[in-house]
């Protein structure tokens, strides 16, 4: 197995709508509809149509919802064996995403308790190159026996609990600059990830540097790479303009 993935798997429910609807207030969304979710399951299923074997790892409820789940899978190419029945409902969001506004807004149940990992799991771990883990899957590595160094490659989905993350347990973190802003509020961007490199056992000006090639930082008009110097690797002055009341990027007035 080349990947798996580990934590939150939902059934979520998305309206699309112009605005959103104030308190009390009742509109018309452009389009609703269901889908597969949770950090985890989404990579999965983004590796699968990469053509990367993958499979994923978590709890869902013996409902109508987890059924679901096991037939999106399904007809995605992802390994499913690794999947536990818990004793809660199988977790799921009602997402509302505004056009007015670019943004969404999510009320999500989680399940109470992750059932134990199944050895089918813990087969699948033992033999994979790669083990992606969420918010949810970080907290279960020593359940499944597994560290930097020891067993799989580990890459880390920072969508929540990013503050209080600690680098040096994973292999892999890629952050925006908006979860850097939360991890190192009012530090510059380039002090914050040297910040984590030295974290994450990187101390020598090889190592740092190395750590900091492998990093790309989206913002809100450019992502930013960096040279094997350490520098931005693309010069750029950004362009933005104002639209009711959001920023917006414009162009790079650096072609370079």
């Amino acid at each position: 197995m080349q990947a798996v993935c580990v934590g939150v798997i939902t059934i979520d429910t998305i309206a699309l709508v112009d605005k959103y609807p104030g308190e009390d207030e009742r509109i018309l969304a452009d389009a609703i509809t269901r889908a597969g979710g949770g950090p985890a399951a989404v990579a999965a299923v983004a590796l699968s149509r990469l053509g990367i074997k993958s499979a994923i790892v978590g709890t869902i409820g013996d409902d109508a919802d987890g059924k679901e789940v096991l037939r999106i899978f399904a007809q995605e190419g992802v390994d499913t064996s690794g999947i536990s029945i818990g004793e809660t409902a199988t977790a799921g969001s009602v997402i509302v995403a505004s056009k007015e506004h670019s943004a969404r807004a999510i009320s999500t149940r989680q399940p109470v308790v992750q059932a134990p990992v199944n050895e089918a799991a813990k087969k699948l771990i033992a033999s994979a190159q790669w083990l992606h883990v969420d918010h949810v899957g970080i907290k279960r590595l020593a359940e499944m026996g597994v560290s930097r160094g020891k067993g799989p490659q580990i890459s880390f989905d920072a969508g929540y609990g990013v503050e209080s993350f600690d680098p040096i347990v994973v292999d892999l973190f890629v952050p925006t600059d908006r979860q850097m802003a939360l991890r190192y509020p009012g530090v510059d961007l380039a002090v914050a990830l040297e910040n984590d490199s030295i974290k994450a056992g990187n101390t020598d000006k090889p190592s740092i540097l190395n750590f900091i090639n492998t990093k790309s930082v989206k913002g809100i008009g450019t992502t930013m790479k960096f040279d094997k110097a350490g520098e931005p690797a693309k010069k750029f002055i950004n362009e933005f303009t104002i639209k009711n009341g959001k920023i917006e990027y414009v162009r790079n007035l650096i072609n370079k």
